[in-house]
């Protein structure tokens, strides 16, 4: 498929789990790009972090709380206090993946070639074949107008994010307000668990009015989770 890129986003300590999901994808002849995950035990010697979470002056002071363990905390401009909805002190797992969908943005619309129009970004342990990779082909010719595809198999694509195809229109949309200092991140403050990527999505969707699809297509699961609810 020449009209989409491929990414895998994928932890540096689990270089294992890249070179299983890299031969499935070149066994299907699908070029891909590693983005390196970001660890959300270390976001503040993270580059991309430190660029993205600077210092938003016009949200200093202002409360952020997380519901789940009845932690709040103002926010003060460091990284560790910019995710409205998740612990200050804890959620370093989804606040790595947050990051790491971001980042996947930020380098597609930095670097996206002519003529591709579409993103699927998989997660490192999302079981691909030429199957899943048909599937996606044969959704994008229907010719069906909606700018996100839920691929994963968990609850009908509502489970997780395993795999998520996005067009390109709606790319600066998701990278604006899903980046944790957002109106609309901060909007969320109240809800419980609001900013763990999946929750955090589903809201955008719902909230936006974005047009989506559903095509399960995609297993994982198959290492154990790197996600932190602590």
């Amino acid at each position: 498929m020449d009209n989409v890129e491929f990414y895998v986003i994928n932890l540096d300590k689990n270089k294992d789990r890249y070179t299983k999901i890299s031969e499935s994808l070149t066994n299907v002849t699908t070029k891909h790009t590693r983005i390196r995950a970001v660890d959300g035990y270390d976001l503040k010697n993270d580059n991309f972090c430190k660029d993205i979470l600077q210092c938003n002056e016009t949200l200093l002071g202002t409360i952020f709380s997380s519901d789940h363990i009845n932690d709040t905390w103002l926010y003060d401009g460091t990284i560790d206090k910019s995710f409205p909805g998740l612990q200050s002190n804890g959620h370093y797992g989804y606040k790595g993946l947050t990051m790491s969908n971001l980042k996947c943005f930020e380098q597609f619309q930095r670097n996206t070639l002519k003529g591709i129009e579409w993103l699927c970004v998989l997660e490192d342990d999302a079981v691909i074949d030429d199957k899943v990779i048909k599937s996606i082909g044969n959704l994008i010719k229907t010719g069906n107008v909606f700018d996100v595809a839920l691929l994963d198999k968990r609850a009908n694509g509502w489970g997780g994010t395993a795999g998520m195809l996005y067009h390109k229109r709606i790319i600066p949309h998701i990278y604006k307000n899903l980046h944790p200092l957002s109106e609309f991140s901060s909007d969320w403050v109240n809800e419980r668990l609001t900013n763990l990527w999946d929750w955090m999505l589903w809201r955008y969707l719902r909230t936006f009015d974005v047009k989506f699809t559903n095509l399960p297509i995609i297993d994982s699961g198959r290492y154990p989770s790197t996600i932190s609810v602590s």
